[in-house]
């Protein structure tokens, strides 16, 4: 048993390391509790489960835990208990207990599913001390029966015993931060002395019990508030979230602006060659008005003609003038009265070849230039 029992305690010790290292202690809290059930006193000689009404055998226990995470808590416990028992009519016990002990809790419902708050499955170990007072007494035919034993027979106030304690405990939350609580519990003793008697399996009883519990994490200091892990969490990965959107609308932002930069630059820069154009359209056009136009209207010879350019009016006509990086120097313009257009002339040749030659070294700059004869 006491191998066993050691071996219990290093797994557990081992559990308890392992999720304290994966789990942060940030979020460790405080709760308590209280719990009241029926005594189970194992049988010996002259005791059984038979319980007097009047006198019902009955634990109590409270305690104090601290969670260091979802997973991993410590216990502290206080027990008392009243138990009596009889077997046959000449033999009855009574028995006073009461002790305290440290208990490691496990959470098992934190394996099945994380964050789950508002129930859990709590696996107890322990150990600890205990005190007891115990009575053997036989009845006779006088109405108070006579004290066979006492434990302590020294006439000692109280005996000890060590103990040790294995629990399993449900609890559900059914308000905020309260929790209703059911379990079983065992107490091993190292006396055989708890019911007065010695006997085989006499050491230790059960109890089965109600409680409830309330955790201290739902009492904030003064500017703080508390929320739940799975809260919590989800918050948190919301500011993850927000945090990530907000570094990429920044982003956008300075994209915003380096492209509105590009464009307004770009916009200045075709304001300014608008500007020459114009300029340059401007000296054009009073170049044409200093030479009086002769080269406009003149068409007296049948030319092979290039032309570049055709335009409703003079204003396209000149602009297309100073754009273009075709040779400028035999360029004239030609006003066609039927058509009321003016051509942009590249070259003129008497000879055919010639100006197909013209026409193709246009089409270099103007892919549409094309020959015409007048």
């Amino acid at each position: 048993m006491k191998k066993n029992y050691a071996s219990l305690t290093l797994l557990c010790a081992l559990i308890c390391f392992g999720e304290l290292q994966a789990q942060p202690t940030k979020d460790g809290y405080f709760s308590m509790g209280a719990d009241a059930g029926n005594i189970f006193m194992t049988n010996t000689t002259h005791t059984s489960r038979q319980f007097f009404s009047y006198k019902p055998s009955i634990g109590a226990q409270g305690y104090l835990q601290y969670h260091f995470n979802d997973f991993f808590s410590l216990k502290g416990v206080a027990f008392g208990a009243f138990s009596n028992g009889a077997e046959t009519p000449n033999f009855n016990y009574e028995g006073f207990y009461g002790s305290g002990d440290i208990r490691i809790s496990l959470n098992l419902m934190h394996l099945i599913k994380k964050d789950m708050t508002k129930y859990r499955l709590e696996a107890e170990l322990g150990g600890g001390g205990m005190v007891f007072t115990s009575y053997l007494m036989q009845r006779t035919g006088n109405p108070e029966p006579i004290v066979n034993r006492r434990v302590p027979q020294n006439r000692g106030s109280v005996a000890f015993a060590s103990t040790y304690s294995l629990a399993l405990r449900y609890q559900q939350e059914v308000y905020d931060g309260i929790y209703f609580n059911v379990g079983f519990q065992y107490t091993g003793t190292s006396s055989p002395w708890l019911d007065a008697t010695v006997g085989e399996g006499n050491n230790g009883f059960f109890l089965p019990f109600i409680g409830a519990s309330f955790s201290l994490k739902r009492m904030p200091k003064a500017n703080e508030i508390n929320v739940d892990r799975r809260t919590y969490n989800r918050l948190s990965q919301d500011v993850d979230r927000l945090e990530q959107e907000k570094n990429q609308f920044d982003q956008k932002i300075e994209m915003t602006k380096d492209e509105s930069r590009a464009v307004i630059a770009s916009l200045q820069q075709e304001l300014k060659d608008a500007m020459l154009e114009r300029d340059s359209a401007k000296a054009l056009a009073d170049k044409y008005k200093t030479e009086g136009g002769a080269r406009d209207t003149d068409a007296s010879a049948e030319l092979w003609r290039v032309v570049v350019g055709s335009f409703p009016n003079k204003g396209l006509t000149d602009r297309f003038m100073a754009r273009t990086r075709l040779d400028k120097s035999e360029m004239e313009v030609v006003y066609n009265e039927t058509l009321k257009t003016y051509r942009v002339i590249y070259k003129s040749s008497a000879s055919l070849e010639e100006a197909r030659k013209f026409r193709d070294a246009a089409r270099q700059e103007v892919s549409d230039a094309w020959i015409i004869r007048f």
